[in-house]
């Protein structure tokens, strides 16, 4: 689990908040959106094409989940390129190709706390098939 403010970023290998993080070295990342919304974005390897990642919409509306083992363990494919969670809320779900190290992980948003500009997430990789 890792919490995140604004401009944090995290590398899932690592599991921990990076300070400051530009997406060139982070796997994903957290924007601000407006007053109280946010965005999670993945990192990208040459600064202009984020990383794949499946955000689960159904009907054009991101979906939710009640926790990280209810999240799809579906990998994002090339029409996944340059998606993203905006407004992110409690409870979205994400499946992401790793920008520092190989594979992906499966990602869980715990909560968000608009107030204090935080997001918290829970994430575990996915094996190798």
């Amino acid at each position: 689990e890792v919490q995140l403010a604004v401009g944090q970023g995290v590398v899932f290998s690592v599991g921990e908040a990076v300070p400051g993080a530009s997406h060139l070295k982070v796997d994903l990342l957290v924007y601000k959106r407006g007053q109280s919304n946010y965005d999670v974005k993945s990192g990208a390897a040459d600064g202009f094409n984020r990383m794949p990642m499946n955000t689960f919409k159904s009907g054009g509306v991101r979906q939710t989940f009640a926790s990280l083992d209810d999240v799809p363990a579906k990998l994002p494919g090339n029409d996944n390129q340059d998606e993203f969670v905006d407004r992110v809320k409690t409870g979205n779900g994400m499946v992401v190709m790793n920008n520092i190290g190989d594979g992906h992980t499966k990602v869980w948003v715990k909560q968000v706390i608009a107030s204090a500009g935080l997001v918290v997430l829970q994430f575990e990789p996915i094996p190798a098939k």
